[in-house]
């Protein structure tokens, strides 16, 4: 047990350890095994503190703005990104500048989609800013909830 928490980057207890532990201890051979037992309770613990943390959905529009890029069209989407107020931008550019905004949106996890408007010339593309970040907490909770109720009916 102690070797898997250790190697955690090999061994990565969502992926790997939640798994092995709701496999292992499906058997009534190896359950109360005192390897099973302590990776099960250190699983527990991991999910446990997850699931202690806050979810609330985001309380403005800001959004993390950690790009690197440093050109006009990012500067302004990163100020985009910054604003609090602001749930979309708009960039009327060649195609080549609205793809690299979208590449480099893709790069960074910014919540924001992308569509582009066929409308003039240049086109326009929209930037909207979502809650993909906390859906994916959501998830990731309501996973973590059947995973300790599964575990705790061992």
């Amino acid at each position: 047990m102690a070797y898997f928490l250790a190697w955690s980057a090999v061994y990565d207890v969502d992926k790997i350890l939640v798994a092995a532990v709701l496999s292992l201890t499906q058997s009534e051979l190896h359950r109360n095994l005192p390897a099973i037992t302590g990776l099960r309770a250190a699983v527990i613990k991991h999910i446990n503190v997850r699931v202690m943390m806050a979810l609330e959905p985001p309380a403005d529009w800001q959004r993390d703005s950690q790009i690197t890029c440093d050109c006009q069209d990012c500067t302004a989407l990163k100020s985009f990104l910054d604003d609090p107020t602001q749930p979309k931008w708009t960039l009327k550019a060649v195609e080549a500048r609205r793809k690299h905004v979208e590449q480099i949106i893709k790069q960074h996890p910014n919540d924001v989609n992308c569509a582009t408007q066929r409308i003039g010339s240049p086109h326009t593309l929209i930037c909207t800013k979502n809650q993909a970040s906390y859906q994916r907490r959501v998830d990731q909770r309501t996973h973590d909830l059947n995973v300790l109720t599964s575990l705790s009916a061992v």
